[in-house]
């Protein structure tokens, strides 16, 4: 499980580098980062399970929020695929990455201790 988490960490700190061209970086960069910061903490068991959840909780909730709003303004299902940054791919991308997020934190609030 450390192998997969240090990836994990690896690929949020490869999205914060990438949100720099997005209308809002800071944002994405913040989220991204502390995704990133948080793999390390579970990493030197410096992270409690009701953060992991917590953060878990709050990135499933914000991506339900994004993805729901990316689907009032007419999302079609070629929109999640298109390489080209616009205003219908943006959120979805968005909604996905708090998605992983969310994901990644649940997966390690379930496994609790890194191996050694």
């Amino acid at each position: 499980m450390r192998i997969a988490n240090c990836m994990a960490a690896v690929l949020f700190v490869l999205c914060a580098v990438v949100q720099f061209n997005d209308p809002d970086p800071w944002r994405w960069v913040l989220f991204y980062g502390s995704a990133a910061a948080i793999c390390f903490l579970w990493d030197r068991h410096w992270v409690s399970t009701r953060v992991l959840a917590l953060v878990g909780i709050v990135s499933l909730g914000g991506s339900g929020w994004v993805l729901a709003g990316s689907m009032s303004q007419g999302f079609r299902s070629s929109d999640g695929v298109q390489w080209a940054m616009t205003r219908q791919t943006e959120p979805i991308r968005e909604g996905v990455g708090l998605l992983l997020v969310a994901l990644w934190m649940g997966g390690l609030a379930v496994c609790r201790e890194p191996d050694s």
